[in-house]
């Protein structure tokens, strides 16, 4: 019915193994009914993050209009509770920073691996870390970190695996990024990874 396998791997996701996490979301992305509004905001991330960059577009967008287009099959099915979907409007966000962006914090640092696929051109918004604003903005080749000028403290910041930084409050930085970023993975990268690790 729902993301419950494929959500662990979002809460979960530096205890897998990039070739389990893909092939647990190649297995459930063709069974799962996604009955749950929540669902497809679980999919969307994790299809961001293992590179099938049309399945992540496909779930952001049914995330998105759930209420607008009456995805969800629940409603289909002529039952409805009511309202909106207040969750899966924060899961919609949370696909661009968590998938599109690949935001993680790792020792107090902000990495992003970025990745914008075909058909959105350029992606803007705003997130706090410890009470230090921050805007986001990236397209096609290249992001852009702005702390706010009201913050109070440097932001560490990391692209990819690009040279650690400190933003400064008002300080904006540019970097181009790789397609696929340290948590991205392609088959034939996978396949290198695997026998490196087996030798």
């Amino acid at each position: 019915k729902q993301a419950d396998t494929v959500q662990m791997l979002v809460m979960f996701k530096k205890e897998f193994h990039p070739v389990v996490r893909l092939a647990t979301f190649d297995y459930y992305d063709l069974r799962t009914e996604h009955g749950s509004g929540d669902s497809p905001n679980a999919y969307g991330i994790v299809a961001a993050q293992v590179g099938r960059l049309d399945r992540a577009l496909w779930y952001f967008l049914r995330s998105a209009r759930i209420d607008l287009e009456s995805a969800n099959p629940a409603r289909k099915a002529n039952f409805q509770l009511g309202g909106v979907h207040i969750a899966p409007s924060g899961g919609t966000w949370q696909v661009i920073h968590y998938g599109f962006a690949g935001f993680e914090t790792e020792d107090n640092t902000l990495k992003f691996n970025p990745i914008v696929p075909k058909g959105l051109n350029r992606i803007k918004y705003n997130f706090f870390y410890k009470q230090q604003q921050l805007t986001v903005q990236i397209d096609r080749h290249k992001i852009t970190l702005e702390s706010d000028n009201k913050n109070r403290e440097d932001l560490k910041v990391q692209v990819n695996d690009q040279a650690l930084l400190t933003l400064k409050p008002g300080k904006k930085h540019s970097a181009e990024y790789k397609k696929m970023g340290n948590h991205y993975y392609t088959y034939n990268e996978l396949g290198v990874q695997i026998k490196k690790e087996m030798n």
